[in-house]
C-alpha cells in the first residue's frame, strides 16, 4: 500500500508513529466499508474507482462538509457525512471526477 503511505504523508526515512498506524488502519476500514456498500447495493464504488480515489474523495467530501457546517454553525452527523460521501462516490462513477468536484463546490457554497 505504498500509495496509501504516500497519500498519508508517510516517508520511509521517518520512523513510523502511532498516528501513521491509525491513518493506515482508518484508510483500510474506509475502503472496505465503501466497497462492501457498493457490492451490496450493486452501485459504486466499483473497480472503476481505486482504493486511493475512495480515500481521497472521502477526505475531500468530509472536510468540505465539516467546514461548511462550521461556517454555518451547524453540526453534520457522521452517519450523514458517510451517506454524502457514498453519493459522491456514485456520482464520480456516473459523471466523472470533474463534475463531482464542481458539484461538491456547489453543494457547500
Amino acid at each position: 500500500m505504498n500509495w496509501l503511505k504516500k497519500m498519508l504523508g508517510m516517508e520511509s526515512s521517518k520512523p513510523r508513529t502511532m498516528l501513521d498506524d491509525v491513518r493506515e488502519a482508518s484508510a483500510k476500514i474506509i475502503v472496505s466499508r465503501y466497497r462492501q456498500l457498493g457490492r451490496d447495493s450493486g452501485q459504486a464504488p466499483t473497480a472503476a474507482t481505486s482504493d486511493e480515489e475512495i480515500v481521497s474523495i472521502y477526505g475531500k467530501v468530509i472536510a468540505a462538509f465539516r467546514e461548511a457546517g462550521k461556517q454555518r454553525g451547524e453540526h453534520v452527523r457522521a452517519v450523514n457525512l458517510n451517506a454524502i460521501v457514498w453519493q459522491f462516490l456514485i456520482m464520480k462513477e456516473m459523471v466523472g471526477i470533474e463534475f463531482m468536484n464542481e458539484h461538491l463546490d456547489y453543494e457547500i457554497a
